[in-house]
């Protein structure tokens, strides 16, 4: 069977959207190739800046919300294939109306009391409940078989034992898994009957009974939730034969340090670490190595943060970090979870958490210093919580509660914050699984090391520069000597590419940084007799190179910034003398850095609300992922009264002096810091591609070459890089909208768009999510918005690769706003979706599976979906 949907499908699709009486109605702006069905659907006269304001319409009766989205599916039906039955029986799962801006009613399609996995179709409407946009898709009950086509044969114990089978790579059978009572939310509660080698699961294993969309047809199968020490995986079980139809990485792995300070006055919004606010935006703007200091953190008393039914973070009497919303501790010890020698941070008198943490001292200097960073931790996830919950994020929408106090959703899934977790370091991640399993935020200590080159003579030239690190060689020393430029027998004569050709016996060898490997080049120093090495960059990068590589190095090296090197190269000649050295610094405590943090807890609520911890499963999504991650990082550091046109990093306390001249008050953790100025960030929607090179002009910390354009984390770069322009319009429009107002609006309308944004999505379907919000509630912010795109390449004519490339590629850009757009033709091309014969598609560390079944004659295939297995070690 094929991989795409069947010609039928595709010419009833192409003839709804030459329909004119459709056109009429709405027009497809995305589609979904696979099942020949849109994946967003504009109204006719919505989602361009000209549309009309919502309140100009006349009187009219306001119905039902699910009522009102069922008439509109009915309009726009034949695009979608849908019968009155499928409309008339489809569930609302969720409604979305915070009482300002547009309502949205979430459809999902139950068939004989199963649910079809995954897939929901989203109706936008303004106040006046004038359809604005439709998001995702339902399949038609017509896709499901007859018969034994449509029966469970496996067991969900037999489907578990699948899962956990890919998920050890041993033999699991059958009876190793049994079902047991306590299941909740429709899903069956199963355990492991007797030990299976190297599995520790952190939470029970769950199962339930799902369709899963193929694209001809509707086939019976178990959603399976692995809830490991270290790997969590999602999995979608076929029930006839258990193949693996889904599985998806429930882990995001980024490299974060953290620590919470936070307003002394309601609504006590977290700053971005012990530095205060003061450093965003960055003072300069310019990377000049700024470091501020630390500030003292307040004492805050407080009952809840920003949250309409005022919940209480912690009950009368509470002793410890372990609350309805968050349950906090320092996880030193495995297994994963609080267990053992593990602990919360306690009172140090009746409802009082005070403890200072002490940053001239190491993350594990006292039981008292981890518990000032678990008491941070515990304060910055419940405000996240609390702020985004009147914005749409609550329990019916899948947020983590212990109690969801009848207001829907899946109970007993309260988010584990684990502090200094013993599990790693220079990271942290966050699992989300679907409503009802316990997500997981992992943060880790930073302890990575300083370097310096101190000039001792001649005088002009004297003083301390800050020095970039290798992975190999010694790690820790102080060498001191006449520094002298290597020389080689080959042209470019100062790189050590070759032997060196000059006497350097007991001198350190200037060296200019090359192609040949970093290893060789001072190999050939130290076949030389040299005693140390400084590598000079070869272009005006800002921040002096990290090394990596393997070899016998014995003597030590650091490196310099192309200014730097020559700055002392144009005193070689009068004779330099300098001390190379290398020291292990005060370690960080990730947990405390607020924006790595909200970074984390953004990859949570982007993961609940696209798809239910299913949605995000391409390449191309993950890295919207990581920006929508750095988005909320964003949200929580700009203040009212900032330059918002200026420079905002991410991260930068975890990073400043543990990783050297990192310039982390200007980069943080990105290539280029978040900026309205395109001087600053220059950053476009042809960027996602591998292949394309960074603009020449303002220093970029690394990539600049743009070959791994495509890895989640630089492609997340565009994406927030997008999102933060339109924010930026709304903050920047100081005439109509005060700060408190812009900020609101910006967190409605991101909740709202993770509502309409259909899974797996491309660049351009999320952001028609996000436009839709806004114009179903001011149709000058979707002006704004719409410019904001524009100015990034993503105008009104863009074009996202296809959702399931992994290297983004190709991307057509537009800077253009306005009109109307009209789908006059649609092809389809089986040639451009394929995969070698053993299932894979491999890019380096990201690897897509298509789990694929041929019939006993061998004809055909029916091609289910795998999501990237990656795993992101350091770097967020």
């Amino acid at each position: 069977m094929s991989s795409r949907a069947n010609p039928s499908a595709q010419a009833a699709l192409h003839r709804a959207m030459a329909d004119p009486a459709l056109r009429a109605v709405g027009r497809v702006s995305q589609t979904e190739s696979r099942y020949a069905l849109p994946t967003f659907l504009w109204a006719t006269g919505s989602g361009t800046p000209s549309r009309r304001s919502s309140g100009a319409s006349a009187r009219r009766v306001i119905r039902p919300t699910a009522d009102a989205a069922r008439a509109h599916m009915s309009r726009v039906a034949p695009f979608y294939r849908l019968n009155a039955t499928d409309i008339r029986e489809a569930t609302v799962r969720r409604v979305h109306d915070t009482g300002r801006g547009g309502t949205i009613a979430s459809m999902s399609q139950v068939i004989d009391g199963v649910e079809v996995f995954r897939d929901g179709m989203n109706v936008l409407m303004d106040r006046n409940q004038e359809l604005v946009a439709v998001s995702g898709y339902l399949p038609s009950r017509d896709l499901l078989g007859r018969g034994a086509a449509r029966s469970f044969r496996l067991s969900a114990s037999e489907a578990t034992a699948k899962a956990l089978e890919d998920f050890t790579g041993l033999g699991v059978g059958a009876g190793l898994v049994r079902a047991v009572s306590g299941g909740r939310g429709g899903y069956q509660a199963l355990e492991v009957a007797s030990a299976i080698p190297g599995l520790v699961l952190s939470q029970p294993l769950r199962a339930k009974r799902v369709w899963f969309h193929l694209p001809e047809l509707l086939v019976p199968a178990y959603y399976v939730e692995v809830l490991g020490d270290d790997d969590s995986y999602a999995y979608v079980i076929g029930a006839a034969d258990g193949e693996v139809l889904f599985r998806k990485d429930l882990v995001v792995s980024d490299s974060f340090t953290y620590r919470v300070w936070a307003d002394g006055a309601a609504p006590n919004i977290p700053w971005d670490g012990p530095q205060g606010t003061a450093p965003s935006p960055h003072p300069t703007g310019s990377p000049n190595l700024y470091n501020p200091p630390f500030v003292a953190p307040n004492l805050v008393t407080l009952q809840n943060g920003p949250i309409s039914t005022n919940d209480p973070w912690l009950a009368p009497g509470a002793t410890q970090t372990l609350g309805n919303n968050v349950d906090a501790y320092a996880d030193l010890f495995s297994p994963d979870g609080f267990s053992g020698s593990d602990f919360r941070a306690s009172t140090t008198a009746p409802g009082t958490f005070d403890r200072a943490y002490d940053t001239s001292l190491s993350p594990s200097a006292s039981s008292t210093q981890r518990m000032a960073s678990v008491t941070q931790l515990f304060f910055t996830n419940n405000f996240l919580h609390d702020w985004f919950y009147d914005a749409g994020f609550d329990e019916a929408s899948g947020n983590a509660q212990a109690a969801n106090f009848g207001r829907g959703g899946i109970e007993n899934d309260r988010l584990r914050a684990e502090a200094q977790d013993y599990g790693g370091t220079n990271n942290a991640n966050m699992s989300t699984p679907a409503d009802g399993g316990a997500p997981r935020m992992q943060m880790y200590v930073f302890n990575r090391p300083i370097a310096n080159v101190t000039v001792t003579a001649p005088g002009a030239i004297a003083g301390s520069y800050l020095a970039g690190t290798a992975s190999f060689g010694p790690q820790t020393f102080s060498v001191s000597g006449v520094v002298v430029a290597a020389v080689d027998g080959s042209a470019p004569s100062g790189d050590a590419c070759s032997p060196l050709i000059n006497n350097v016996i007991g001198k350190i060898v200037l060296i200019d940084r090359s192609n040949c490997g970093y290893v060789t080049q001072v190999l050939n120093a130290q076949a030389a007799g040299a005693i140390g090495a400084i590598i000079v960059d070869s272009f005006n990068h800002g921040t002096a190179p990290g090394m990596t590589g393997s070899g016998t190095v014995s003597i030590p090296v650091v490196s310099l910034t192309q200014a730097q090197g020559n700055t002392i190269k144009a005193q070689l000649g009068g004779g330099v003398t300098a001390t190379i050295a290398r020291s292990t610094s005060v370690s960080r405590d990730g947990t405390i850095d607020n924006m790595i943090v909200s970074h984390e807890w953004g990859h949570y609520i982007s993961n609940r609300l696209v798809g239910n911890g299913g949605g995000l499963s391409t390449q191309h999504s993950g890295g919207m992922g990581e920006g929508w991650g750095d988005f909320h990082a964003l949200l929580l550091t700009a203040r009212a009264g900032d330059n918002f046109n200026g420079v905002y990093p991410i991260g930068s306390y975890a990073l400043t002096n543990s990783t050297g001249p990192m310039n982390a008050y200007y980069y943080g953790i990105r290539r280029y810091p978040y900026s309205t100025n395109m001087t600053k960030n220059p950053l476009t929607f042809q960027h996602i591609q591998n292949g394309v090179p960074l603009p020449v002009g303002p220093p970029v910390a690394s990539g600049s070459d743009g070959t791994a354009n495509a890895e989640v984390h630089r492609t997340g770069e565009v994406w927030c890089a997008m999102l933060w322009e339109c924010y930026a319009a709304l903050l920047n429009d100081s005439g109509r909208l005060p700060f408190a107002v812009a900020q609101q609006r910006m967190t409605d309308y991101l909740v709202a768009s993770y509502k309409m944004t259909p899974n797996a999505p491309t660049f351009t379907e999320a952001r028609d999510a996000l436009l839709a919000a806004a114009a179903a509630n001011d149709p000058a912010d979707l002006a704004a918005f719409w410019a904001a795109f524009a100015k990034r390449g993503a105008g009104t004519g863009a074009i996202s690769p296809d959702r399931n490339t992994l290297d983004n590629v190709p991307v057509v850009e537009s800077y253009t706003v306005g009109g109307d757009l009209a789908v006059t033709d649609v092809s389809f091309d089986p040639a451009l979706f394929s995969c070698d014969g053993d299932g894979y598609l491999d890019n380096g560390d990201v690897v897509e599976r298509v789990a694929i079944r041929r019939d006993r004659a061998g004809a055909g295939a029916t091609l289910g979906e795998r999501g990237p297995e990656r795993r992101e070690i350091g770097g967020i």
